[in-house]
């Protein structure tokens, strides 16, 4: 097992990490902000899933260099037989209670959160599930699924479909939407329910059309797409990609 602390002037706070592996393909990450549990994950979790790569890719290299094939390994890679917690711990900062604060200080709250996050969640969040979908499903119809990232205070939520359109060419539907996760709402009488992090028929969740519109589009420069995000009939954005599986 390894573990340390890491006091970060950056984040005005601090980052305790233990982790260790397992022969087995159970496992996960735990993750903490400001002791609150953050079950959908969050940048906290993307930066340390992406360090962990990291430092294998560097060990690896220095080892055995990696072949053409596999330039890299990503983070997909080192989650099975994982085991981790993840806290980040922030000084002056406190959950904001919505029955006590204006509601334009939430919408805010959230507005800034969605800007922050939506690079993250198209880089560490959908393209993985992108390129999961297409290994799986090599032909054949639209699959789908529903992937979170947390944040401060909220989950991000998107609903993905895949499907290839053509030899090297993959379509992908995209719904984005975000659940107010507050701490408030686990000690009041509204916490937040599954229904909220599924679109209907399964769920109640609305998409948020500019929210998918900035995730999409980061998606879209990274993935090379040759022409802009069209709106479907059924509350998704959709982009066409070049993609060659190696």
């Amino acid at each position: 097992m390894l573990g340390f602390e890491h006091e970060d002037p950056r984040i005005a706070g601090s980052v305790e990490v233990a982790l260790m592996w397992s022969h087995t393909f159970t496992g996960g990450i735990q993750s903490f902000a400001n002791c609150v549990p953050t079950p959908g994950g969050g940048p906290h979790v993307v930066g340390f899933r992406e360090g962990v790569a990291a430092a294998v890719n560097t060990f690896v290299q220095e080892r055995q260099p990696l072949t053409r094939i596999d330039t890299g390994l990503g983070p997909d890679r080192f989650d099975d037989g994982l085991t981790a917690v993840v806290s980040v711990k922030r000084s002056g900062r406190q959950p904001i209670c919505p029955s006590q604060a204006p509601s334009g200080m939430l919408k805010a709250g959230l507005d800034r959160g969605q800007t922050v996050y939506t690079e993250p969640m198209a880089r560490a969040v959908v393209e993985p599930a992108v390129l999961k979908l297409v290994r799986q499903y090599p032909r054949g119809g639209s699959f789908s699924t529903t992937v979170t990232s947390g944040g401060d205070g909220f989950t991000m939520c998107a609903h993905i479909r895949a499907q290839w359109a053509a030899p090297g060419q993959v379509k992908i539907a995209l719904a984005c939407w975000v659940v107010n996760m507050d701490t408030a709402r686990y000690l009041g009488d509204n916490p937040p329910a599954r229904e909220e992090m599924r679109l209907p028929p399964e769920g109640t969740a609305e998409w948020d059309e500019e929210l998918t519109g900035r995730v999409i589009g980061h998606l879209a420069a990274r993935m090379n797409a040759p022409a802009a995000a069209l709106p479907t009939t059924d509350g998704h954005l959709t982009i066409t990609v070049p993609l060659v599986l190696t």
